[in-house]
């Protein structure tokens, strides 16, 4: 107990005379700032972060469909593009200018792109890469043979974006307690992504007409590389 209430207090002391401290706990990158204004502003930037990877999946989850029913290409890049835009447009950043927006809203297209195999991987599938789509040549894993396996890659999609904007609210939820009370609650902290992490894991199990292929915890490893472990992408205010 004593050693617990020095660290909180220790926390608090840091935060007091520097104004922001370096995101503890040790799987989080990032700062914890005191600032209001830059709190709010972080907050808002994370919560189109989510929105951004929700659309990225999106897109490619109509490019699947759409092969899938054998129709005439579509132009997925431009759905990509059009998510980009919105994001980078309505993330203003003036009370918190450390965030990039412009090299934040390249990540979560090159990362889908890189382990779409990890949802939409049927090996009876086309490439989806082998595909005349506009963006296509891009995105790794195959098309799904049946209609079946079509919808539960959809619903794991789906529960990803969820997953992701989970870790997201977890964040933000812990830098806005800091900002009020000038200490962090790691415990806190771990029981909300605890939760979030059990919510995507009973939703990706749920999905069971899946191929079999699909793989639960290289989703999880991606997502914790790319949300926790790089958290200053979005909470870098340190003052």
């Amino acid at each position: 107990m004593r050693t617990a209430l020095a660290v909180a207090l220790g926390i608090a002391i840091c935060g007091s005379t520097a104004g922001a401290i370096v995101w503890p706990g040790g799987d989080d990158g990032g700062f914890l700032t005191l600032d209001k204004n830059a709190a709010k502003c972080e907050a808002k930037a994370a919560k189109n972060w989510g929105k951004l990877w929700a659309a990225i999946l999106k897109c490619q989850g109509k490019l699947v469909a759409n092969a899938l029913k054998a129709n005439a290409p579509i132009d997925e890049q431009a759905c990509e593009n059009a998510a980009i835009t919105k994001y980078t447009t309505k993330t203003v950043t003036t009370d918190c200018p450390c965030i990039d927006t412009l090299n934040n809203a390249g990540i979560p297209e090159a990362v889908v792109n890189g382990n779409y195999e990890l949802i939409s991987c049927d090996p009876g599938g086309v490439q989806i890469a082998s595909l005349p789509d506009n963006g296509a040549v891009q995105i790794t894993g195959n098309v799904p043979t049946t209609k079946d396996i079509l919808k539960a890659e959809a619903k794991i999609a789906k529960a990803v974006a969820k997953y992701v904007a989970g870790r997201l609210k977890c964040h933000s939820a812990a830098a806005t307690a800091y900002q009020k009370t000038a200490t962090f609650d790691d415990p806190a902290e771990e029981a909300c992504e605890a939760t979030n992490q059990t919510a995507f894991e009973t939703a990706f199990n749920a999905a069971v007409t899946r191929q079999g292929c699909e793989d639960l915890a290289g989703i999880e490893a991606a997502v914790f590389t790319q949300v926790e472990s790089a958290a200053s992408l979005n909470f870098c205010v340190m003052n």
